[in-house]
C-alpha cells in the first residue's frame, strides 16, 4: 500500500522524526544489505563476531550501532569456516568478557549451521540445483525471522555455482528477497580485488570481486585495509555509507585486539565489556597496542605496549604491605622532617644552581 506524503514543514518534520527503531547499524536498516569486505587473513570473521556482540550488548566496541539501546539478535552464518571455527573463536573470547555480557551474546547471538548454497548458475535453470537453492533461501527466510542482523561468511561460499559477473542481478535479488521477507538487516561478507588487496588500486565502495550491481544497491560497506608495510596493522573504515548523516559515526581507525583476538575500535566500549571481571586475579587481558618509535634510521619501529594490571583485592596484600600502609597514612610531619626537607631542597638548588 502506498500514500502521498505532503511536503509542507509538519509532514516532513513527522518523516524526519520518525522513530530509529529500523537502523539496525548505523547506515544500515531492516530489509536492507550491507557488505564487510576484506582481504584474505585480515580478521574479517572477527570483526563480524564483535559486530554481533557489540548488537547484543549494546556496548560500544565498533561504533556500529544504530541503536545501541535497544538490544538486537544476530544470526551468525559461518559458511567458509564452518560452525566448528566459529564456535572456537567465541569461545576464546568469552575469556575476555565478563559473564553477564557472555550471557546476553549467548541469549542474542546463534550460529546457522548449513553448507546447501542459496545461489546456483543460470545454467542449472530449471534442474535440481536450482531447486535445492530455493529450497535452502525458504529456509534462510524462516531462521531469520526471529532476528535483526544476518551474517554470511562468505557471499561467495553462500552462492554455490553462481558466477559473480554473470549472476550478479541474480545474487542481488538473492539477498533482497532474503532481507524483505526474513525482516532483516543482512552483511554479506566478501573479498576484494586482487588488485585492491595488494594496494595497486584505491579502496572504494567498488573494490569487491564482482558482484557489482549486488554492490551497488547495497546501502553500507565496511572495509578492512591491512598496512602494505606492516601488514597486521588493519584499520576499519567506511567506503560506502549514504544514510550515515553524521560525520563523527563514519569509521576510519584502526583495529586493537585483545589477547584472545577480540577486535575492537572504541577503547570505552572494550573497558566497559572486560571492567566489571568477578576474578581480577584470574583476568589479566593484554591490549594490543602499536607505538611508533625513531630508530637511528627513521624507519618506524612497532612494539606492543601491555597494560599494567593492578590487583585491587585487599585480601592478597600481606600483613607486612598492610602494616606499612596504615604506618604512612598515619605517619604525621614533625618540625625535624621538614627541617631536612628544607635543607634538601636547598642542596639540590645550589647543586643546579653551579651548572
Amino acid at each position: 500500500m502506498s500514500r502521498i506524503i505532503s511536503v509542507d514543514r509538519d509532514s516532513l518534520l513527522e518523516q524526519i522524526n520518525k522513530p530509529k527503531t529500523d537502523w539496525i547499524l548505523k547506515g544500515l536498516r531492516r530489509g536492507s544489505v550491507g557488505f564487510l569486505i576484506a582481504p584474505p587473513d585480515s580478521g574479517k570473521s572477527y570483526v563480524a563476531l564483535s559486530i554481533a556482540y557489540e548488537l547484543a550488548t549494546g556496548l560500544d566496541l565498533l561504533g556500529v550501532n544504530g541503536n545501541p539501546l535497544k538490544p538486537k539478535r544476530t544470526l551468525y552464518w559461518p559458511v567458509e569456516d564452518g560452525c566448528e571455527n566459529a564456535s572456537s573463536r567465541i569461545i576464546k573470547h568469552f575469556d575476555d568478557i565478563h559473564d553477564s555480557h557472555v550471557d546476553n551474546i549467548i541469549d542474542r547471538v546463534n550460529l546457522r549451521d548449513s553448507s546447501e548454497p542459496i545461489g546456483f548458475s543460470r545454467k542449472a535453470t530449471n534442474t535440481a540445483e536450482e531447486s535445492k537453492a530455493r529450497e535452502e533461501i525458504d529456509r534462510l527466510i524462516e531462521d531469520c525471522r526471529d532476528y535483526d542482523l544476518l551474517i554470511i561468511d562468505t557471499i561467495r561460499e553462500a552462492m554455490g555455482s553462481a558466477d559473480e559477473v554473470e549472476d550478479d542481478m541474480a545474487i542481488n535479488r538473492i539477498l533482497k528477497e532474503v532481507a524483505k521477507k526474513g525482516d532483516v538487516a543482512i552483511i554479506a561478507i566478501h573479498h576484494p580485488t586482487k588488485a585492491t588487496a595488494r594496494g595497486q588500486d584505491a579502496i572504494s565502495s567498488v573494490s569487491g570481486s564482482g558482484l557489482s550491481y549486488t554492490a551497488a544497491n547495497s546501502r553500507l560497506h565496511f572495509y578492512i585495509k591491512a598496512d602494505q608495510k606492516s601488514p597486521d596493522k588493519k584499520t576499519l573504515m567506511h567506503t560506502k555509507a549514504n544514510f550515515i548523516v553524521n560525520k563523527d559515526d563514519k569509521i576510519n581507525a584502526p583495529i586493537l585486539w585483545t589477547s584472545n583476538n577480540l577486535p575492537f575500535v572504541r577503547r570505552d566500549g572494550l573497558s566497559e565489556l572486560l571492567s566489571n571481571a568477578k576474578d581480577r586475579t584470574e583476568y589479566k587481558p593484554v591490549l594490543e597496542d602499536v607505538r611508533i618509535t625513531k630508530r637511528v634510521d627513521s624507519s618506524p619501529k612497532y612494539e606492543v605496549r601491555e597494560p599494567l594490571v593492578i590487583d585491587p583485592d585487599e585480601s592478597k596484600l600481606t600483613e607486612e604491605s598492610k602494616r606499612r600502609a596504615t604506618e604512612n597514612s598515619n605517619q604525621v610531619i614533625t618540625d625535624e622532617m621538614r627541617e631536612k626537607l628544607r635543607a634538601h631542597r636547598e642542596k639540590g638548588g645550589s647543586r643546579r644552581s653551579k651548572s
